[in-house]
């Protein structure tokens, strides 16, 4: 009885344990249908943005909740849909990937699939922002360092079908 009540703690311990983003290893079709754009790039600069957002609260108090977002700037080296307007894009996210924002290293190449949004990636879907370039780590993009061959031969065959 003893072991079964401490099995029973230590499960509900482990199990209660989650994450706020978690995804699985999407296939090379549906990235691409997920996004607007798909390009290999290596970051050139990073950029933090800090803002605090007020908010009333009932008792007549005011909330101040903190955020970042952050801004990649990407030297696009080659783009598999999609067109560019110029060799630099930026790519906006919260640069946690607790909530599916990505992260991205200064010098690094990645591939990126991109998409438009107007959401405030910290706020529910009512709250618009002006639209911005967007990514995330359930999309597909990944460090190029990291990328498996036979993705990258699959993107340069849509590429092909699509000149």
């Amino acid at each position: 009885m003893k072991k079964t009540f401490s099995l029973a703690i230590l499960l509900s311990l482990v199990t209660s344990v989650s994450f706020a983003c978690s995804c699985f290893n999407v296939s090379v079709r549906k990235a691409l249908k997920q996004s607007e754009t798909a390009f290999i790039g290596k970051v050139v600069k990073v950029t933090k943005n800090d803002f605090i957002e007020t908010y009333p609260k009932k008792d007549g108090t005011v909330y101040n909740f903190e955020y970042s977002l952050y801004d990649f700037e990407f030297e696009v080296t080659e783009v598999f849909k999609g067109t560019m307007e110029t060799k630099i894009i930026r790519i906006t996210t919260s640069g946690n990937e607790g909530d599916c924002g990505g992260y991205y290293l200064e010098n690094e190449s990645y591939l990126i699939y991109a998409y438009s949004t107007d959401n405030n990636p910290y706020f529910d879907s009512e709250t618009k922002v002006k639209p911005y370039l967007t990514t995330d780590i359930c999309i597909g993009s990944e460090l190029i360092a990291e990328l498996e061959t036979k993705r990258l031969k699959k993107l340069k065959r849509y590429k092909k079908r699509k000149e």
